[in-house]
């Protein structure tokens, strides 16, 4: 019963009269992320009015960031969120992640070329993390270039490259 598609389209119906659940919406909705329907439900929620919370704007894109591939569209409205100066730092990271794992190379080298006009430490955080999935020659030419920035840039690369990190 709960993996029926009654209880999928009872929680995208709810998604504006409950943004108080966006984190167990997430919990539920992230085992369908590839659903169709669920792809598209949280985009159109994306998009519509009804989207005035940022928190539940952040957990609706970790739900599609589970998914295995967006279309088109749907990484469009991810785009427009990320450009959006006027959307909450968290909602801007949470559409990168998205775009950094779901989208292509050239989405990726849009997000690259974001970072350095970016003044919020979480979205270039977020940049840094979507980059992984560039080759790895490009990749390493961003990290050498970014973690001279500061310490904590240097050790979130080290992360990143899966190198040994000093804790305090």
């Amino acid at each position: 019963m709960l993996n029926s598609d009654r209880a999928v389209n009872f929680v995208l119906k709810r998604l504006a009269e409950m943004p108080f659940l966006a984190d167990c919406f997430f919990e539920y909705l992230k085992i369908f992320a590839d659903r169709e329907k669920v792809k598209e439900g949280i985009v159109q929620f994306l998009t519509s009015p009804n989207n005035i919370h940022e928190w539940q704007e952040m957990w609706l894109l970790f739900t599609i960031s589970k998914a295995d591939r967006l279309d088109e569209s749907q990484l469009k409205v991810v785009r427009e969120i990320i450009g959006n100066d006027s959307k909450h730092w968290a909602s801007r990271a949470a559409a990168i992640i998205v775009l950094g794992k779901l989208g292509n190379n050239k989405n990726r080298k849009w997000l690259r070329d974001l970072y350095s006009n970016e003044n919020e430490y979480y979205i270039k955080r977020a940049i840094a993390v979507s980059m992984r999935g560039l080759p790895k020659l490009a990749r390493t030419k961003f990290y050498t270039e970014i973690k001279k920035e500061s310490y904590d840039t240097r050790r979130l690369v080290k992360y990143l490259k899966q190198e040994r990190i000093e804790t305090i």
